[in-house]
């Protein structure tokens, strides 16, 4: 009847033995099976064809998993009594391992027991004789279980034998709940090492941001970006994360054929599919952001003040903000006593307060350690380092510079015949010889304006022009 419902391509039944072999310790799975069907439902599970037919003809025959052979020393000819409780009174039977099967898929079940549905039939009770536990169907395609499913279990409806049909996988997991709850089991303590771990890891970049909070202000000194110390810190959390999560994916994998051999066929087989082991991935991906994403914000907002003053706080810093010209600002504060301990100012601009008696000689600090001193000395641009010497003394240092460059048309300076601005700092126009380059360049047409920068003798002059 199963076999005439449209997708079905083989079928065959099994029932649960349920012995025990020498000891109750020493389980696994036992099935009686229907040998002429057997081999066409489950074709992953491969005994060898001289073994098969022997096992055929043998009445008290048996077959066993390559892993439950190697579990208890048997082998082909091998004699196993196994007692049994479920059918009547409890009955010693006697078996003949008669072939051995393998399994083509890696890390499948090779832990069942098999023995013949005729010997099983002609020796349980009367009330028992002719009942099948269950049916196995093999399918023309995996996307017929649901429609195949409905139309067996409804020709069975309102039926002696109704019947409720499942994937392999749903009966397997029904088969472990008689265990127990396995699968909440497994959830909940896989929840709270789950989120432990994410306690554990964020507490971790919580303690690395707070110990390091000078590196992390000095990369904000230098000019690096919220964006960016907040990119760091979470890189950072999620590589920690991903290495702990590929350490733990590869101890499953190899912990896994351990505990299955360990469970001895008392859940389904347990395996590591490329889908799991992607989402262990991407659980560790998210534990590295979870984790990392608020020691990152408190970097991102981090104040480079606020973390000098954990550094040192000892030393009271109060921030200012100056209006549009902050030397403006600073000048007035030099010139009521209260200048800052540092400051940063231009080239041009630090003569003025040394010649107030403002600024410290660096020299009187350099004495102290002359190896730094010239080693800072040959490490500078000699003439940027003389920039800042003012009356013998050294005032500053040279923290940054850029190059000035002066850009011209060529074209246009030929044609008003002018020569070329000069190409060296060392002979510098002089304003009146810019002024007269800047008219010979300017043509005669209405409201023509011509805009032109020279930078001359350290001066900047801006001349706009309309004829």
């Amino acid at each position: 009847k199963i076999l005439q419902i449209k997708g079905v391509k083989a079928v065959t039944h099994n029932n649960w033995f349920g012995g025990v072999y020498q000891d109750e310790k020493n389980f696994f799975p036992q099935f009686v099976i229907d040998p002429e069907n057997q081999r066409q439902v489950m074709t992953e599970m491969r005994v060898p064809d001289d073994e098969w037919n022997i096992f055929v003809k043998d009445r008290q025959g048996a077959v066993a998993g390559a892993t439950l052979a190697k579990r208890f020393g048997w082998k082909v000819g091998d004699r196993i009594p196994i007692k049994n409780a479920l059918y009547g009174p409890t009955k010693t039977w006697e078996f003949v391992l008669d072939g051995i099967y393998h399994n083509d898929h890696p890390g499948g079940d090779e832990s069942q027991f098999w023995l013949q549905w005729k010997y099983f039939d002609e020796t349980v009770p009367s009330v028992i004789k002719s009942q099948v536990g269950w049916y196995v169907v093999k399918l023309d395609s995996p996307d017929d279980a649901v429609p195949v499913a409905a139309a067996i279990d409804k020709g069975f409806a309102n039926s002696s034998t109704e019947t409720k049909t499942e994937t392999e996988s749903a009966f397997a997991a029904g088969f472990a709940k008689q265990l127990g709850n396995i699968e909440l089991l497994i959830l909940t303590i896989g929840g709270v090492v789950f989120f432990t771990l994410l306690l554990v890891t964020g507490n971790t970049m919580a303690i690395s941001v707070r110990e390091r909070v000078g590196e992390l202000a000095v990369l904000k000194a230098i000019g690096y970006p919220d964006r960016y110390v907040l990119f760091f810190v979470l890189s950072e959390a999620l590589v920690i994360a991903l290495i702990g999560g590929l350490i733990g994916l590869g101890l499953a994998v190899l912990a896994i054929p351990v505990v299955g051999a360990a469970l001895r066929g008392l859940l389904p087989p347990l395996l590591l599919s490329v889908g799991v082991l992607s989402m262990g991935l991407a659980f560790a991906v998210f534990v590295g952001v979870a984790s990392g994403l608020l020691p990152g914000i408190g970097a991102m907002r981090l104040r480079v003040v606020d973390a000098f003053q954990r550094r040192h706080p000892d030393i009271n810093v109060r921030t200012l903000l100056s209006g549009p010209d902050a030397l403006q600002h600073v000048s007035i504060y030099c010139a009521g006593g209260k200048c800052p301990d540092v400051l940063m100012a231009w080239e041009f601009t630090y003569a003025g307060l040394a010649e107030r008696g403002v600024l410290l000689d660096l020299n009187t600090m350099l004495a102290h350690d002359k190896r730094f001193a010239a080693e800072l000395r040959a490490d500078s641009v000699a003439s940027m380092y003389e920039t800042f010497t003012y009356n013998g003394a050294q005032y500053a240092f040279p923290e940054q510079w850029s190059g000035t460059f002066l850009y011209y048309n060529k074209k246009l300076f030929a044609e008003a015949g002018v020569r070329p601005p000069p190409g060296r700092w060392d002979e510098p126009w002089s304003f009146s010889e810019f002024l007269d380059a800047a008219r010979a360049l300017t043509r005669r047409l209405p409201r023509r304006v011509v805009m032109a920068c020279l930078r001359c003798e350290a001066l900047s002059f801006f001349v706009r022009l309309t004829e």
